[in-house]
């Protein structure tokens, strides 16, 4: 729904200078954010999960973080809308442990 709406509201704001450049941009951007919705959603869970486990509470801890599904729907919400900033977060993470010790090179 993220990239639904910016796609939406892009379309909106530019209805009378549309740029037909755009128009595979707007038309594949909802599916692209819901492709990195989900990723986030997923990334979400895991985080969570390795931060209860590394938690030293018993089996079945009622403290145990369990977090309802309405927060998983914002996350992929906000992040299906920011694709192009969760995009650049998952690129600048994956440099660290692809090229771990490199730094760009001025120009």
């Amino acid at each position: 729904m993220g990239g639904l709406t910016i796609s939406l509201g892009g379309i909106c704001r530019h209805s009378t200078d549309w740029d037909p450049a755009y128009d595979l941009w707007h038309v594949f951007r909802p599916a692209l954010g819901a492709i990195t919705g989900s990723i986030a959603c997923l990334l979400l869970g895991v985080l969570i999960t390795f931060a209860a486990d590394n938690q030293s509470s018993p089996a079945g801890d009622p403290n145990e973080p369990n977090l309802p599904a309405v927060v998983y729907e914002a996350a992929a919400f906000v992040f299906g809308f920011a694709e192009s900033a969760f995009r650049e977060l998952v690129k600048s993470l994956t440099n660290v442990f692809v090229r771990p010790g490199q730094q760009n090179p001025k120009r």
